[in-house]
């Protein structure tokens, strides 16, 4: 089994286009929330070596290790997203011929398909906290990454829908407490990246509008 994190942009992009249903929207979206998190690592880690942002060295800073520190999570994420699925596929092929083995065999579709969603729940929580991120990151910016902030926000907003349509889709399958415990706090996570990605929308296109 591939890793996915170790291919190149080329091999996991064809890897996403075969006729399997995993790698799909998880592992995407685990690799946009990352590749947004690069953005935000970058436009802090810029002012460090600029003497013009000095006053704000030490918020960039820690932003920058922030950011770091989310990036490993999701990079995780790709793969283990993908290893969730597969897990479900596994539970679903034990046999099923005696009444102990039915047992068994729903006993681990349940504990795969939670884990399965618990793996994009944990890429939409990180998003939410991203996001946040990203809306403190833009205020004390440099102006000349504006556009990269910008792409960012649009590209966290799809990662985190991608990752809660993926837990949304696992719901029926899991006890009715659990989907009301997903649904609940999953949709706290959408509303605050929401309203981080349209505050952070309104700043850049007010900069990059007026430069025009």
């Amino acid at each position: 089994e591939n890793n996915l994190n170790t291919l190149s942009i080329e091999q996991f992009s064809h890897e996403v286009s075969r006729d399997s249903f995993a790698p799909g929207g998880g592992s995407v979206s685990a690799l946009m929330g990352a590749l947004a998190t690069s953005l935000i690592a970058m436009v802090s880690n810029l002012p460090l070596i600029n003497k013009k942002y000095k006053n704000t060295f030490s918020f960039h800073e820690e932003s920058s290790v922030r950011s770091q520190s989310f990036l490993k999570k999701l990079i995780d994420l790709i793969n283990e997203d993908s290893k969730a699925y597969n897990n479900i596929i596994i539970a679903r092929r034990l046999p099923k011929k005696t009444k102990s083995q039915i047992d068994l065999r729903n006993n681990e579709i349940l504990k795969a398909t939670k884990y399965a969603t618990d793996v994009p729940f944990e890429i939409l929580r990180n998003c939410s906290l991203i996001s946040t991120e990203c809306l403190n990151v833009s205020r004390k910016s440099n102006i000349s990454s504006i556009s990269d902030i910008g792409v960012a926000a649009h590209s966290l907003k799809s990662a985190s829908y991608g990752a809660y349509y993926n837990v949304l889709i696992n719901l029926p399958d899991l006890k009715i407490k659990d989907q009301k415990k997903y649904i609940e706090e999953s949709e706290i996570y959408i509303k605050n990246i929401a309203e981080n990605h349209i505050t952070i929308k309104e700043f850049v296109e007010s900069i990059l509008k007026k430069n025009k």
